[in-house]
């Protein structure tokens, strides 16, 4: 793929860019030099065509999309990378790195597997006749190598919840907390991020960029707004890099609140709040199968 290359992730025009989804631009076009297309596909091009002319009609795609959709299919391949998507971005066309299953019913087409985000997406595969790759991890594993400003500490605790969820949390944010929306620009993310001691989050992408950046990080959840496939993606994201399965923390409401006690979880949970494997050898693995060139730097 020289030149441009397609790459498909969730997308909500409505809702803007979501930091897990749009780390797929911001990582493949940093490790590549390349343009990066969002591909809105599902995976078979008659699908594809349907949903398209749906979403134009929504206002959730815009013609040059579109476009772009159709030029992905002319080449004969895109990327399906950063994300729980697996399930409905599989095909002939797709090339599979890193992305995983959203629940563990989910299921896949024949696709050019060269990475999946864990073990418990590997265990899905082989559940359903399909041969999956030896490389696990994802992707945002890599996000240290293309940008790790020197930031200094200055909260106690982030907390990091899913977009769908940052309203609700957002009044905590006081010189100890900084809540942080994960609507805002990746780049300002991840300094706030490493402005923290610890995290808490409510969204894997939440979790996996604290870890790469060293910062502990413990999974919380909103008992009142559940997200969908949750437990399953969080047990495959765990079972790459060696972290003991953990029941998710209970997210307090702003009232019950306890800034000592979400600490002390960290006492308990040492184990479960670190990367216990050597990401290295997760980044080399990723990078040994990247589908797309890589920049001298990184190769």
């Amino acid at each position: 793929m020289s030149g441009r290359i397609f790459v498909h992730w969730f997308k909500n025009k409505r809702l803007g860019p979501n930091f897990g989804d749009e780390l797929n631009h911001y990582l493949i076009g940093k490790l590549s030099g390349q343009k990066v297309s969002h591909v809105p596909i599902p995976a078979t091009r008659s699908r594809m065509l349907v949903r398209s002319f749906k979403n134009i009609f929504k206002g959730d795609m815009s013609l040059l999309d579109f476009i772009n959709n159709v030029k992905a299919f002319i080449n004969g391949n895109y990327i399906v990378a950063i994300g729980s998507i697996l399930g409905y971005t599989s095909g002939k066309n797709a090339v599979i790195w890193g992305a995983g299953f959203m629940r563990k019913t989910d299921i896949a087409l024949p696709s050019s597997f060269l990475a999946v985000r864990g073990v418990k997406t590997q265990e899905r595969l082989k559940e359903i006749g399909l041969n999956p790759p030896d490389v696990i991890g994802d992707p945002a594993l890599l996000l240290d190598l293309v940008y790790n400003p020197s930031i200094d500490k200055k909260y106690q605790l982030g907390i990091i919840p899913h977009y769908s969820h940052y309203d609700s949390l957002k009044e905590l944010s006081n010189d100890q907390i900084i809540v942080i929306n994960l609507l805002d620009d990746i780049e300002k993310v991840i300094q706030e991020i490493k402005s923290c001691h610890q995290t808490i989050s409510t969204s894997l992408h939440g979790i996996i960029t604290s870890h790469v950046y060293d910062v502990p990080s413990l999974w919380f959840q909103m008992s009142e707004t559940p997200l969908h496939g949750d437990t399953f993606k969080f047990e495959d994201y765990f079972s790459s890099v060696k972290i003991p399965l953990y029941c998710p923390q209970l997210m307090p409401s702003i009232i019950d609140f306890d800034l000592a006690k979400v600490i002390n979880s960290f006492e308990d949970l040492h184990e479960n709040s670190m990367i216990n494997i050597d990401i290295e050898k997760i980044q080399k693995d990723l990078l040994l199968v990247t589908p797309f060139e890589l920049l001298a730097k990184y190769s």
